[in-house]
C-alpha cells in the first residue's frame, strides 16, 4: 500500500509488518499517486509541476518535467507505456514512459479537469473546465468535441467494452454518448448534483450516486432507470454526502456506497 503527504514524501507500507519506507524527491506537497497497470511502477504528482515515476523494487524515480503549474492528476494507458497528465497551467501532456518525452494536446480554450483512456488505449477523452468533452485519436492526433452538458461536467468514464462514454454533471443528469454521431441521451431522475458512477462488471448497467441521497441503477441497453436506493442515514459520514458507488463483482445484486452494502 502507498500513501502520500504534504511533507513532499510518498510512503510504501508493508501491511504484514506495518513497516514503511519513504520515497523522497518532490519539492513540495504530493497531490496524489497512481499505480501502473502491472503494479511495478508508481506515479506521484505535486505542486512542484512534476510527475515522478517510481520503480517500487529499487525505490528510484524518474522526473517528468514540462508543466508550468501544479499537476492535477494523471492516468496510465492500459498497456502502461504512456501516461497522460493535466495541470494548473491548462495543458494536457502525453508522456512516453520509456523515453520520458511528451507532447502537448492542443485545442483547449480553458484548462482540463480530467482525462481517461479507452480500454484499448487508442483514444483519450478529456474533460475541459468550460464543460466540453473532447475525444482524441492518439494514432492520428486528431480530436473532436462532443456537445456541452447543460451543467458543469464532473467526470467521464468509458464502458468496459469501450463502446459508450458516460458523463455526469451538476445539472443532475447522466449522459450516454454515441461516438459515431456525437449525440447523447440524457438519463434523468436525480434531484441533486451527480457525484460518481460505476459500471456493472458486464457493462450493461450503470450505478449513479448524487447529492439527493439516492443511488440509481440504469439499464444501458434500454437507457432507462431500473432501480433506486435511498442512502440510509446510519452510513452518513460526518454529514458528508456519498461521492462513490460500485457494483459488487461477485454479487451483482449488491450495491456498495462508500464500501458499505446498500
Amino acid at each position: 500500500m502507498a500513501s502520500w503527504a504534504d511533507d513532499s514524501t510518498v510512503r510504501i507500507w508493508d501491511l504484514a509488518s506495518g513497516e514503511s519506507r519513504v520515497l523522497k524527491g518532490h519539492a513540495c506537497g504530493v497531490r496524489n499517486i497512481a499505480y501502473s497497470p502491472d503494479g511495478r511502477l508508481l506515479a506521484s504528482w505535486a505542486d512542484d509541476s512534476t510527475v515522478r515515476i517510481w520503480d517500487l523494487e529499487s525505490g528510484e524515480s524518474r522526473v517528468l518535467k514540462g508543466h508550468a503549474g501544479g499537476v492535477m492528476s494523471v492516468a496510465y494507458s492500459p498497456d502502461g507505456r504512456l501516461l497522460v497528465s493535466w495541470a494548473d497551467d491548462g495543458t494536457v501532456r502525453i508522456w512516453n514512459l520509456e523515453s520520458g518525452e511528451s507532447r502537448i494536446l492542443d485545442g483547449y480554450a480553458s484548462g482540463a479537469r480530467s482525462a481517461a483512456y479507452n480500454p484499448d488505449g487508442r483514444q483519450l477523452v478529456s474533460l475541459v473546465e468550460d464543460g466540453t468533452v473532447r475525444i482524441w485519436n492518439l494514432e492520428s492526433g486528431e480530436s473532436r468535441v462532443l456537445k456541452k452538458n447543460a451543467g458543469v461536467v464532473r467526470s467521464v468514464a468509458y464502458s468496459p467494452d469501450g463502446r459508450l462514454l458516460v458523463s455526469w454533471a451538476d445539472d443532475s443528469t447522466v449522459r450516454i454518448w454515441d461516438f459515431e454521431s456525437g449525440e447523447s441521451r440524457v438519463l434523468e431522475g436525480h434531484a441533486g448534483v451527480v457525484r460518481s458512477v460505476a459500471y456493472s462488471p458486464d457493462g450493461r448497467q450503470l450505478a449513479s450516486v448524487a447529492d439527493d441521497s439516492t443511488v440509481r441503477i440504469w439499464d444501458l441497453d434500454e437507457q432507462r432507470e431500473v432501480g433506486e436506493y435511498a442512502i440510509i442515514s446510519n452510513i452518513n459520514l460526518n454529514g458528508a454526502n456519498f461521492e462513490c458507488a460500485t457494483i459488487d463483482e461477485k454479487d451483482k445484486d449488491v450495491l456498495r456506497a462508500a464500501g458499505t452494502k446498500v
